[in-house]
């Protein structure tokens, strides 16, 4: 997004070329899985965008809501089966099963991101606690 935002605000080539790269590092950049704003691709593909947006949502909303002690037991069966679910989507794709789309790639990286946050926030309370 940032690359995109970058060259339609006509921001300078260094700070296109400082923002590919560090993307770059935490995502394959794939320009024919990634959402468009306007003619420009953005760096991240959908399912990085997903997963980095709702973790950072998922972080920032886990200040706000409580969640039952119930839900809170159950976190390492969220992220398993968020992965299992990226995993199905990935390999149903790659053995030619069916064929996912930026919607499927965005969806996974969602429910990834948020789960992942969920670990995140409820592991920082557990050695918080300790």
């Amino acid at each position: 997004l940032f690359s995109s935002l970058s060259s339609i605000m006509d921001l300078p080539d260094w700070v296109q070329h400082f923002s590919h790269s560090w993307l770059k590092t935490i995502c394959h950049t794939n320009p024919n899985r990634s959402f468009s704003l306007g003619n420009e691709s953005m760096i991240l593909c959908t399912r990085c965008t997903g997963i980095y947006f709702s973790l950072i949502l998922g972080l920032i909303s886990s200040f706000f809501i409580s969640f039952p002690r119930s839900l809170r037991t159950k976190r390492l069966l969220f992220l398993g089966s968020s992965i299992l679910f990226v995993l199905v989507d990935v390999v149903f794709d790659w053995f030619g099963i069916w064929s996912n789309s930026n919607a499927s790639r965005f969806i996974t990286g969602i429910v990834f991101g948020f789960s992942l946050s969920f670990f995140f926030f409820q592991l920082s309370k557990k050695m918080e606690n300790n």
